[in-house]
């Protein structure tokens, strides 16, 4: 496969995948989605407390990536989650919980599965994307829940992304953290 990923270098210019295939990592420019979570890879188990973006603090900075199935066409309407077969795409139905784990998971926006007819909600992400787009290049150094559904990422140049999933605003560095949404904090050098 890494063959591959080198002749697909050599004459497109880059190799991706669909999922994290740490076996060629080596040619592997961006994956389709890091993690199937909440559904088949990732749902409940006991051996599992909690999903950590381990992938993430091994590869990002390194390879570009998308980090759930569920976050492909993040900001786009889902309809009802089919009876069977692509159940993960739908798991998080919220498009505003999806927009918050591709931020808390330093993802890349991703659009893949829908009609396109509507090309709005792809500019919208692209859009909110540019401010972040920079960290795609920084390693991820670490990743903690600060407070009860307030999750803070921390990259190599100093950068940070607080991520609030809760009903109430959340005080972080100076800053409310708005409830349902993030703020960025760049380094101050």
């Amino acid at each position: 496969m890494n063959k591959i990923g080198v002749m697909a270098h050599q004459y497109f210019g880059g190799f991706s995948s669909e999922g994290p295939c740490d076996h060629v990592a080596k040619t592997l420019d961006y994956i389709l989605y890091a993690s199937a979570y909440p559904k088949w890879v990732g749902q409940a188990h006991p051996l599992m407390d909690d999903i950590v973006p381990l992938w993430q603090i091994a590869y990002h900075g390194i390879i570009l990536s998308n980090p759930f199935y569920s976050t492909i066409d993040y900001n786009y309407p889902r309809g009802k989650a089919p009876a069977k077969g692509n159940e993960p795409y739908h798991s998080l139905d919220n498009p505003e919980t999806r927009r918050l784990k591709l931020v808390e998971f330093g993802g890349r926006p991703t659009f893949y599965f829908t009609n396109y007819k509507d090309l709005k909600p792809i500019q919208q992400a692209y859009d909110e994307y540019q401010p972040l787009k920079y960290l795609q290049y920084e390693f991820m150094e670490s990743h903690a829940e600060i407070s009860p559904k307030v999750f803070v990422t921390h990259y190599a140049d100093g950068s940070e992304t607080a991520v609030n999933y809760s009903a109430a605003p959340f005080p972080y560095k100076g800053r409310n953290v708005k409830p349902m949404s993030y703020e960025l904090y760049k380094p101050a050098f």
